[in-house]
């Protein structure tokens, strides 16, 4: 596994208030380096940056860069193709010094050290550039912060060391991989402390174009579904309507809807010659009948046409009824 590990496992989540892509990415990368073994982490190499010295520019070396982010240095080649530079600064430039700061700095690194420039720098504030490096516990809610300062002016005359490419990088000290320990300038970032990527708003105008991505294809896609059921429902509809219009669906010399008028000219009948104080519970539609059940009062006078089934209730003075109403034609 990559030596990466414990670092990525153990370091506290970004904060969002200083989330970019690049960081993200990186993030994504370190955490693929965590869990995939070190012959798919050390794939892919490619030509990534020539690394030079400010003192000697011209003798140059080659960094290279794995699929998941792993660099390391190998020899400057011909064949190599054009690359952007990362000029070193010497020793003699820069003035490296540790500042102790309580641990809520870590929020915002860039400002914390600022204000305490004039005291980390005999130079005035607008001459210098800054740079972290790595940052320690120190004790209780404390930290230690290394600091590296150098001339702003130093830092520029690096940016017009360019062979063509450009210049990408300026940094101090780097390890056997070809990192820099402290970076004075990144392409993309404010070279005053060369910490805070511009990107920022890069990422925050993706991220809100692809909340209103998402939101319209979500919407799109419930209003698709919406015409969709609706048009279902409006030829189920007609395929109904056509059916019952149908003339072979009735018995011949009949027209449309007969049986079902009948049926409910025979309903509207019955509950209109209901006996006075009668209340009806339940209709009941049938293929050939129509039936209406309810209660009424034991003196009840029934229409001689109606003859309903009565049976005792369970309430006095109150009988239970059931009138069915046959029908010639069945529904």
């Amino acid at each position: 596994m990559s030596i990466a590990g414990p670092a990525f496992l153990h370091r506290p989540l970004p904060s969002l208030s200083h989330i970019s892509m690049k960081g993200a990415a990186d993030w994504l990368l370190e955490g693929l380096r965590v869990v995939l073994p070190d012959a798919v982490v050390n794939a892919g190499w490619r030509p990534h940056l020539k690394l030079a010295s400010r003192n000697d520019p011209d003798a140059q070396q080659l960094v290279e860069r794995s699929l998941f982010g792993n660099w390391r240095v190998a020899p400057a080649t011909d064949e190599a193709p054009p690359l952007s530079l990362a000029i070193a600064l010497a020793p003699e430039d820069v003035f490296e010094t540790h500042v102790n700061l309580p641990a809520a700095a870590r929020d915002d690194l860039d400002e914390a050290v600022s204000h305490r420039l004039d005291y980390l720098s005999p130079l005035p504030k607008h001459a210098i550039a800054f740079a972290i490096g790595p940052v320690r516990t120190a004790f209780g809610e404390r930290i230690e912060v290394s600091v590296a300062i150098a001339r702003k002016e130093t830092v520029k005359n690096c940016l017009d060391l360019d062979d063509g490419v450009g210049v990408s990088l300026v940094g101090y000290r780097t390890d056997p991989c070809g990192r820099f320990e402290y970076v004075f300038f990144q392409e993309g970032r404010h070279d005053a402390g060369g910490r805070k990527p511009t990107v920022r708003f890069i990422a925050a105008i993706a991220a809100i174009s692809l909340l209103i991505l998402g939101a319209d294809l979500h919407l799109r896609h419930r209003i698709a579904a919406f015409d969709a059921h609706q048009g279902a429902l409006i030829e189920t509809a007609k395929a109904e309507r056509a059916r019952f219009q149908s003339l072979d669906s009735v018995p011949a010399g009949l027209t449309p809807n007969a049986t079902g008028n009948e049926a409910l000219a025979s309903l509207t009948s019955a509950l209109q010659t209901l006996p006075s104080k009668a209340w009806v519970q339940e209709i009941s539609i049938e293929d050939n009948a129509v039936t209406i059940s309810g209660y009424a009062p034991d003196s009840a006078d029934w229409p001689a046409q109606d003859t309903p089934t009565i049976t005792a209730s369970d309430r006095p003075g109150v009988q239970a009824f059931s009138l069915r109403l046959d029908l010639e034609r069945p529904l």
